[in-house]
């Protein structure tokens, strides 16, 4: 089920950001230029994950190969279903509200 949607609001980044149940969907909207969307390409494909993952209260995934072909790029797992996400007004931060029966966090990304 869509939880909360939201567009990056950075004038040249054309990333919106998806709540499904208890996962963040990083997609690329192919709708501006080229040159800014190979912009977003190229923020994306500097992901780097870390050999061992630590313990977090989220993960980074990378979409597979076919997906990517499209607009979806990364996936942020979380382990509590996520209420509502909204970006800063810079657009260089990601904050995602997980509100499980009685408690209430915020994990900014």
């Amino acid at each position: 089920m869509l939880r909360s949607i939201g567009r990056n609001t950075h004038p040249t980044i054309c990333l919106v950001a998806v709540a499904v149940e208890d996962v963040v969907l990083l997609l690329i909207l192919a709708l501006g230029a080229q040159l800014v969307v190979g912009s977003e390409d190229q923020l994306l494909c500097a992901f780097i994950p870390p050999e061992m993952p630590a313990v977090q209260p989220a993960y980074w995934l990378e979409a597979p190969e076919e997906k990517r072909q499209g607009d979806l790029w990364l996936h942020i797992r979380h382990g509590k279903p996520v209420t509502l996400l909204t970006w800063h007004g810079c657009g260089d931060f990601l904050a995602v509200v997980l509100a499980p029966a009685g408690h209430t966090q915020v994990l900014i990304h």
